[in-house]
């Protein structure tokens, strides 16, 4: 028998919860069970056409003012800026499309929940594996509960390593250089998550960008993801960056960790409540 679930309604009943970590994960535990129970998971992993998206603009002028050499091998791919950025992304690049965004976040909802050890820095046994990285300051776990099950709220690193373990896929983070540097920025890197192969296993890219205008020079308000689609021989891909390819308002998509000022002739101002935060220190 084929169940259908409601993933919104199921995240409104994990944030009931999420200012107890401990009920939380108890609640969390069940609800798994009760998807396992009903054969609800995830559908097949596919390729994906890359001619059939509408390559993000902006993302295209960020990536040619830092970083041009991606261009010849990846293609950045629009996405919904509703917060949820970060799931639309990968649900894009593993299924084809956005429409699985929903179950990805119960789901990494579920893994933090489910192994705390993985994404509490203040746990005794934690094993994340940037847990020695100085450079990433982690959020507490108690407000990384409460981001992630409220949809719309920003994601961060932690989302992206739980993420990886929800779909059992590795993924590489790209994070623009907007300044000269002879290293990758700490959050240019591929996360491993809890039972992922390290060979073998599907690699999906994700883009740190913005949903704002992008300057020549100066300030970028990093505050959304896009999946970087990677370009094969039969495919044709035409980028249009005109400015009737603007992105729609995004605010608070992202929590980054990149000490950035706002540029007030590009962007509007964010509610402080969705203002990205500062989880590492560069």
């Amino acid at each position: 028998m084929h169940y259908r679930v409601d993933f919104s309604a199921l995240l409104n009943r994990l944030h009931m919860y999420s200012h107890d970590t401990t009920m939380l994960a108890r609640v969390a535990t069940m609800e798994k069970q009760l998807l396992d129970d009903q054969g609800c998971h995830l559908p097949a992993q596919r390729d994906v056409d890359l001619a059939k998206y509408t390559p993000c603009g902006n993302s295209v002028l960020l990536i040619r003012r830092c970083q041009p050499t991606i261009l010849t091998d990846y293609v950045p791919v629009r996405v919904g800026g509703d917060g949820n950025c970060l799931f639309r992304s990968v649900s894009l690049a593993l299924y084809g499309s956005e429409q699985h965004f929903e179950e990805l976040r119960v789901r990494t909802c579920m893994e933090i929940a489910m192994f705390r050890a993985w994404y509490d820095a203040s746990h005794h046994g934690f094993c994340a594996p940037f847990k020695d990285e100085p450079f990433i300051v982690c959020p507490s776990y108690g407000d990384l509960c409460r981001s992630v099950t409220n949809t719309g709220e920003y994601a961060d690193v932690m989302s992206v390593l739980a993420l990886s373990a929800v779909t059992g896929c590795k993924i590489q983070m790209c994070f623009p250089m907007l300044t000269s540097s002879f290293s990758p920025h700490p959050l240019t890197r591929c996360l491993i998550g809890r039972d992922v192969e390290q060979r073998g296993s599907k690699t999906v890219t994700i883009l740190w960008t913005t949903a704002a205008n992008v300057p020549s020079a100066g300030s970028v308000n990093i505050n959304h993801f896009v999946p970087l689609l990677k370009k094969t021989d039969c495919a044709s891909v035409v980028v249009n960056i005109s400015s009737a390819d603007a992105e729609d308002a995004v605010q608070g998509d992202v929590t980054v960790g990149v000490d950035v000022e706002t540029d007030n002739e590009q962007l509007e101002e964010e509610p402080v409540s969705k203002k990205p935060k500062m989880f590492v220190c560069v």
